[in-house]
């Protein structure tokens, strides 16, 4: 299991830094009014930035903003998945 949570780790630093050097380093990833405001600024239009309006706009920022999000979510569950695995301390 640490294997696996090793790889998506990795996973998401790349997503996320290839997301900081597109967009700027001051840029919270996980705030969608950040993402909106700086994605407008690189001239994408977007009403929001659900999954289904980053798909839409096929840009290759919106593509790093998805690839980011679903590397947070392997994480996330990957973590799940191993706390769910770790028996309790013993008393």
């Amino acid at each position: 299991m640490t294997g696996i949570m090793g790889d998506h780790s990795a996973e998401l630093d790349e997503a996320a830094g290839v997301l900081r050097e597109d967009l700027g380093s001051d840029i919270n990833p996980n705030s969608p009014k950040q993402l909106k405001e700086v994605l407008t600024e690189k001239g994408l239009g977007l009403t929001n930035t659900s999954e289904q309006t980053l798909k839409q706009s096929g840009h290759r920022l919106a593509g790093c903003v998805l690839n980011y999000r679903s590397a947070k979510k392997q994480m996330e569950q990957a973590k799940t998945a191993c706390r769910s695995r770790t028996p309790p301390a013993a008393a």
